[in-house]
């Protein structure tokens, strides 16, 4: 037990580590800000309050019965509620739920698919475990093999072939590890299977259902959508990929993705578990064990996404917080769920 609490200690550090990839680039001023509380947001105002004092949050909208109960907006800009941010980490949900879509329209089999179908090179790699990789090695990061070191990833004239050079740690389905590199590869597959680019896919099948225009995505050398960090969105829009999930794949009465991938992406499949509540699906952080349970999309410095389908509450956060704080939009989430006035 002890060794397992060393090792959970060291991948937790080794998380936060590599959520640190990408980071948030817009400013703050405490002096301007747009606030509101509707009267639908109950008796929160401590908890409200305590939101608006932390200086490190930008924006948080909280929504619960398709009514916004919290809206705020910390900036120097005054038109910050059109500003894009970028959503770090939250990306990877995001490619989440684009896999789900491929899979529901037949473009993908099903996760248990081997991504040397896609990448066939492996077949002829040294260490034979790399052939066993399935897409669902990478959704739950349990593919095995190490996690890129962020500098020379990015600097690489080829991140996938970066990432499928990486040598292996352990056998597929044996081991979790933060890894941003499974992720980038999920994009490559999705541009493989669709035959065309993961940012014109997710236009046409996600965010154009969505009502989703204004929106920023990099790219890696060879036009590849990153798959782990670096889409850029308006607190609002990401509001709306909330209210997807909360209502199993549905927006304003149409089926996006289905509601079949909506559960199987929130529910654990890993053996990680952080602090004994935290656990991980496919690209998605679950607190089942919460009071109110939730699950959420979470990028580097406080972005957020949290869904809490048992009460109909969806919540939005952009931050840019302290490594010792970023978990903080999560906590005032669960303070909302469970009506305390505070933390």
């Amino acid at each position: 037990m002890q060794h397992f609490n060393a090792l959970r200690t060291r991948t937790w550090f080794a998380i936060s580590f590599i959520l640190s990839f990408a980071m948030v680039t817009f400013s703050c001023d405490t002096r301007k800000f747009v606030s509101k509380d509707t009267p639908a947001a109950g008796n929160n105002n401590l908890l409200f309050e305590q939101i608006r004092n932390t200086s490190g949050i930008n924006a948080a909208l909280i929504i619960k019965d398709e009514d916004i109960v919290f809206e705020y907006y910390r900036s120097i800009f005054p038109e910050y509620p059109e500003t894009k941010v970028e959503f770090q980490s939250c990306t990877k949900s995001i490619v989440s739920i684009l896999m789900g879509i491929a899979i529901d329209k037949g473009l993908i089999e099903n996760v248990d698919v081997k991504i040397s179908k896609y990448f066939p090179e492996l077949e002829q790699d040294s260490d034979t475990r790399k052939k066993e990789i399935a897409i669902r090695h990478l959704l739950d990061f349990t593919a095995g093999f190490k996690p890129p070191e962020y500098n020379a990833w990015v600097n690489s004239l080829n991140w996938v072939d970066f990432v499928l050079n990486r040598p292996m740690a352990a056998s597929p389905g044996e081991q979790w590890e933060y890894n941003s590199g499974a992720s980038h590869l999920l994009s490559a597959i999705l541009q493989k299977a669709s035959g065309t680019g993961t940012l014109s896919f997710a236009m046409k099948h996600l965010f154009g259902p969505l009502g989703i225009e204004d929106i920023s995505w990099r790219q890696d050398p060879q036009g590849v959508t990153t798959g782990a960090f670096g889409l850029m969105l308006k607190p609002k829009d990401a509001v709306k990929i909330g209210l997807l999930y909360l209502h199993n794949g549905k927006y304003e009465g149409k089926q996006i993705v289905s509601s079949g991938w909506v559960k199987e992406s929130t529910r654990s499949y890993s053996m990680f578990t952080f602090q004994d509540q935290v656990t991980y699906g496919f690209n998605w952080w679950i607190n089942e064990k919460a009071r109110i349970p939730f699950f959420y999309a979470m990028g580097y410095g406080g972005q957020y996404i949290l869904i809490a389908p048992k009460i109909n509450v969806v919540a939005v956060f952009t931050s840019n917080l302290s490594d010792n704080d970023y978990f903080l939009p999560s906590k005032f989430f669960d303070a909302f769920l469970n009506g305390e006035n505070g933390i």
